[in-house]
Formats: structure tokens, C-alpha cells, sequence
């Protein structure tokens, strides 16, 4: 994000209002219009989500770890279960129990069925499980809209007026629901808008990840965690950053005559396909960073070693 302007960077209107209305009236300045740089998560150590930029993908995965991990660090009840879900962006249920059978296997015959000589124990124990449902999802909702909150207040004020513009959005809010939530800011960090083409979109983001290098003073790993970010963004997209037919048929070949056939199967071409695409990312990633400074000064990360060297 950009620095807070300079004090008398608005000229003579920044006067009596105070740093915040710098910029303003009259004395209008170039800084006038950056307000990223006026605002702060309130939660300590975690940045700020936002849209519009080749950075925010990777950033919103940084951030929506950091949220997970502070669901799971109050040690509350649920909160484990909450956490879990926002990684795996899916809705954690309770579930509710299986009833005990009312016939097990007899353990000194295989295969032979006996009455189940704990029933009664295991019932009770089965219904006191199901009696705790109700407040353990009750418990699980505390935790949801808790991890809601966190998400929203992380958000830009410029994100949240576009979240409040999505057709879906006043079901979201009313349901608190954070992962519906996190998969739209996440679309919107991505360039990929319900309300736009999809072609065009992944037309968006291949452009943004070709035209991506590694600037100047730009640590390799900072760099590489960016370009992984966009990357990640054009597969959750349904894309994929180049296909090479030629290449992984070449490669199935391959791996069939190491293994002394002929011709390749299946396994090979889906072996292929990986081994291809590992090299192709790779080979961006190097061919993007190699003229910085950071290149030839910082320890490599290993996904740009393996492409220089093949």
C-alpha cells in the first residue's frame, strides 16, 4: 500500500482539518484519491483484503490463512471446526450420530452376526450424543459469524461496496456466512466477477500473470509467493497458464520407453501433463525474476532453481 501523503502535500487546504482532509478543497493534490493508505485492518498483523491488483490474490490467500488460524487459536468450542472449513472453503455441519446396531459380528466366528450384547449401553450413549447436537451447532453458528466479522472488518472500504453490489450479497449477510464471503472476495481478488464473461476474465488473468516480473528490490520469495497467487487464481478459475500438447505427448513417450513399451497409456499422458506443467510454471517464475537484483543477490527459491537448471 502507499504511504500516508506528506503533511502539506493538499497545500493550504490540508490546513486546521488534520491529516485525513489533506489533499482536499482547493488545494486538491495528486495523493487525493489514495485511500488504501488510510486504512487499517483493526486486527493486528493481518492485511488488508482488497481488488484491483496483480498482489491481492496472493494476499487474500495470506490473509484467509491468518483468519483460519485465529478461529483456531481462541480454543473455543467449534472453533476447530470452523477453521478446518475455511481452509477447505466448505460449510462445517454437526454431524449427528449413527444409532448403535442392534447386531455386531461375533468375534470368535467371522462373517456371523450375534445380538449386540452392549445395546443398552451404547444406546444411552448414542442418545446423549444426539441431546448435545443442538448446542454444539449452536456453538459452531457463534463461531461462523465470529470468522464472518473477522473477514468483513479486514476488508477495504472500496471491497465492501463492491460485495454490497453482488446480487447475492444480502443473503450472504443475512446468513453470516463466511465462506460464501471468502469465495467472492476471493473472485473479486482474482478478477473474476460473477457479473463478467468468463472467457474474458481468464483472458484477464493470463495477462496479468505474462506481464507479472519481479521488480527491483523485490525479495525472491515476496515475488515468488505473488506470482503463485495469480497462478493459483487462473486454476481455481477453471484455467490453466499454457497447454502444450506437443511437449506432454513427447514426455508420455518418453515415459513409456523408460519403461520398456512402445507406445503410452493413460498413466503416461496424466504424467505427462503434471511433469509439463510443473516445468511450464516453473520456467515463468525464472524467466520473469532472472534480471532483478534480488535474482542475483538472494538465495533462490527452489521452483527457480529447477527452471534455470531444466
Amino acid at each position: 500500500m502507499s504511504a500516508v501523503p506528506a503533511r502539506g502535500a493538499g497545500g493550504r487546504a490540508g490546513g486546521r482539518g488534520g491529516r485525513e482532509n489533506q489533499g482536499g478543497g482547493r488545494g486538491r493534490g495528486p495523493n487525493a484519491n489514495r485511500t488504501s493508505s488510510a486504512f487499517k485492518n483493526p486486527i493486528n498483523g493481518v492485511k488488508v483484503l482488497e481488488y484491483g491488483d496483480p498482489t491481492h490474490p496472493s494476499i487474500f490467500e495470506e490473509v484467509w490463512e491468518k483468519l483460519a488460524n485465529r478461529r483456531r487459536q481462541t480454543g473455543a468450542e467449534g472453533a476447530p471446526e470452523v477453521a478446518a472449513a475455511m481452509e477447505q472453503f466448505i460449510t462445517p455441519v454437526v454431524p449427528v450420530p449413527d444409532p448403535p446396531p442392534d447386531q455386531i459380528e461375533d468375534p470368535n466366528n467371522a462373517g456371523q452376526l450375534i445380538p449386540n450384547p452392549n445395546l443398552r449401553r451404547d444406546t444411552l450413549l448414542w442418545e446423549g450424543r444426539v441431546k448435545m447436537v443442538p448446542q454444539l451447532e449452536q456453538k459452531l453458528q457463534v463461531q461462523l459469524k465470529a470468522a464472518y466479522v473477522d473477514v468483513w472488518e479486514s476488508c477495504h472500504p472500496k471491497l465492501k461496496t463492491k460485495l454490497k453490489a453482488l446480487p447475492n450479497y444480502e443473503q450472504i449477510d443475512a446468513d453470516k456466512d463466511v465462506i460464501q464471503l471468502g469465495l467472492q472476495i476471493r473472485a473479486l481478488a482474482c478478477g473474476a466477477e460473477s457479473t463478467k464473461n468468463k472467457v474474458y476474465t481468464m483472458v484477464q488473468l493470463n495477462r496479468m500473470i505474462i506481464t507479472f516480473y519481479q521488480k527491483n528490490g523485490q525479495s525472491n520469495s515476496d515475488y515468488l509467493k505473488q506470482f503463485q497467487g495469480i497462478y493459483n487464481a487462473i486454476e481455481q478459475q477453471g484455467g490453466t497458464l499454457c497447454t502444450m500438447p506437443r511437449l506432454v505427448e513427447a514426455r508420455a513417450r518418453q515415459l513409456a520407453a523408460e519403461d520398456g513399451r512402445n507406445d503410452a497409456n493413460d498413466d503416461d499422458v496424466a504424467a505427462a501433463e503434471v511433469a509439463v506443467k510443473e516445468e511450464i510454471k516453473a520456467a515463468y517464475f525464472f524467466e520473469w525474476s532472472k534480471s532483478s537484483d534480488a535474482w542475483r543477490s538472494e538465495a533462490q527459491p527452489r521452483e527457480l532453481v529447477r527452471a534455470r537448471e531444466g
